[in-house]
Formats: C-alpha cells, structure tokens, sequence
C-alpha cells in the first residue's frame, strides 16, 4: 500500500506537523506500507532524517498533490486550515484511496477520517 503524507513546516508553522507526519510514516513502513511525504519544504523535511522518500512540490494544491501522490491508496492531510475547495479537489482527483485529515477540522464533508489536534468536548 503506497501512502502520500502532505504537510507543511518551518519557523512560522512549526514542526509539530512534521513530526507527527514522520511518525506516521515510520509506523506505516514497519507494517509493510510504502510511505512518501509531499511537501513544499522538502529542504527542511529532509534535515528531520525522514524513514521514505520526499517528493518536492513547487506548490500545494489539489492538483499537484494529486500528480504527486501517483498510485497511493492512502492520502493524509496534516493541515491548519485548508482552502474552500481543496480537500473536494483532493478527493475527486484520487478515487478509490482513503482519505485522512489531521490537525484541522473538515468542513466539506468529504474525508473518510478526520483527527483532531485538541480534545474538546462537543456540544
């Protein structure tokens, strides 16, 4: 099983998304997974030793996700806030692969998981 892991870091965003993100990707190897990272900061991805390959990306958007993400059947999103749209974009471009948000709320309804980064009681 080949998964895409998208997220984004550096001074401003921290690095909390990817330290999570690489964990996810080691546990995701040691079961038999293939895991990528896609991110516009590879630079700085690479310096955090990740456990599988990282493909650059010149932006982030559905569509060079989708190009980047190749055959994966799974695509995780470790995003703050993501733009109207997007997460719809990512889904119609990848059918068949699940989809798992991180970190952020989901407001186009579209994810197959959502995890979020705070335990909050719901009203």
């Amino acid at each position: 099983m080949r998964a895409a892991l998208c997220f984004e870091a550096g001074p401003e965003l921290g690095f909390g998304h990817a330290h999570r993100s690489l964990s996810l990707a080691r546990a995701l190897k040691v079961e038999g997974a293939e895991p990528v990272v896609l991110t516009a900061c590879a630079e700085i991805v690479t310096s955090l030793d990740p456990p599988c390959p990282v493909i650059a990306l010149e932006d982030v958007s559905p569509v060079s996700l989708i190009n980047a993400a190749g055959r994966a059947e799974v695509m995780v999103l470790d995003y703050f806030e993501p733009e109207p749209g997007f997460v719809t974009a990512v889904r119609a471009g990848l059918p068949g692969a699940a989809l798992a948000l991180i970190g952020n709320r989901e407001p186009e309804g579209v994810a197959d998981l959502v995890i979020g980064q705070s335990i909050t009681p719901r009203a």
